[in-house]
C-alpha cells in the first residue's frame, strides 16, 4: 500500500490513466501494480512546451511536431528512452503544472482491456488519490517517432 500512496487515477482526453512523479521508486510502482512488462515504456506527461524544452533529446523536429499536435492525443517518441505528450485536458494540464512532470499510462492491467474511470478505481482501490475532469474519447493516444515522423500507434 505504501509504494501507491504516490500514484494517482485519473481521466485525461484520452482513456483513464495512473500517473506517478517522475522517479525511480514513481516509475516502480506503475509497473508493480499494472503487472507490466519492463521492456514496455511508459510516457511522461507534461503541461507546457518550457518543460518539453528541458528534456533530453529535444529538437528542431520534436518542436515543429509539438507545435502542431499539442495540446491534444499525440504522444511524441522524442527517443528510445522518452516519449512525451501535453494533454488537451485543460484541468489535468494544471494539475501536471503543479506536481511537475509525470510518468501516466493507462488505467487497466498491464494487456488486459481498457477500463472506465469507475472501474479502474475498483480495480486499483490502492490508489487513494483521483481526479475526474471528464470522460476522454476511450483511444488511446497516437504515437509519432520523432526522427522519422513514422506512426507508431
Amino acid at each position: 500500500m505504501f509504494r501507491y500512496r504516490k500514484l494517482f487515477l485519473v481521466t485525461t482526453d484520452t482513456v483513464p490513466g495512473i500517473g506517478a512523479p517522475m522517479n525511480y521508486f514513481g516509475l516502480r510502482a506503475l509497473y508493480k501494480i499494472k503487472k507490466r512488462d519492463k521492456n514496455k515504456k511508459i510516457i511522461v506527461m507534461i503541461s507546457s512546451l518550457e518543460e518539453a524544452r528541458k528534456m533530453k533529446g529535444w529538437n528542431q523536429k520534436s518542436e515543429k511536431l509539438a507545435k502542431k499536435h499539442w495540446p491534444g492525443k499525440v504522444t511524441l517518441a522524442i527517443s528510445k528512452k522518452l516519449a512525451l505528450r501535453i494533454p488537451g485536458n485543460k484541468k489535468l494540464r494544471e494539475l501536471i503544472s503543479k506536481k511537475g512532470p509525470v510518468y501516466m499510462t493507462s488505467a487497466n492491467i498491464s494487456g488486459q482491456p481498457q477500463l472506465s474511470f469507475k472501474e479502474a478505481k475498483k480495480t486499483f482501490k490502492q490508489i487513494k488519490e483521483t481526479y475526474y475532469f471528464g470522460e476522454g474519447n476511450n483511444k488511446t493516444s497516437t504515437i509519432i517517432r520523432v526522427n522519422d515522423g513514422k506512426i507508431l500507434r
